[in-house]
């Protein structure tokens, strides 16, 4: 039985994705840069976990912070950006 060829949007992709990560891992440098962020990431679970299971709502509360901190940030980011979109909208009027 002949196997169906596969095509559209999400094989093209997953091979983009595969191709791009093969470019990036290539480097030594890269390599190393993406093991000590997930050495980082281990570390800061394991630390969560150790957390939590002391007291569980304090954890919580923790994580709601840092998550409403991080969205005050991109807020405040996204405000910059439009701030400075609308003022290159209206330079552009100023000129034509």
């Amino acid at each position: 039985m002949p196997q169906k060829k596969r095509s559209g949007l999400l094989p093209m992709l997953f091979g983009a994705v595969v191709g791009a990560a093969a470019v990036i891992f290539s480097k030594k440098e890269n390599r190393d840069k993406a093991k000590k962020a997930t050495d980082k990431a281990v570390s800061d679970v394991k630390k969560f976990k150790t957390e939590y299971d002391q007291d569980k709502d304090k954890a919580m509360k923790k994580v709601q912070k840092k998550a409403e901190n991080m969205l005050d940030g991109a807020v405040d980011k996204a405000k910059e950006i439009a701030q400075g979109a609308s003022k290159c909208r209206k330079s552009k009027k100023k000129d034509a």
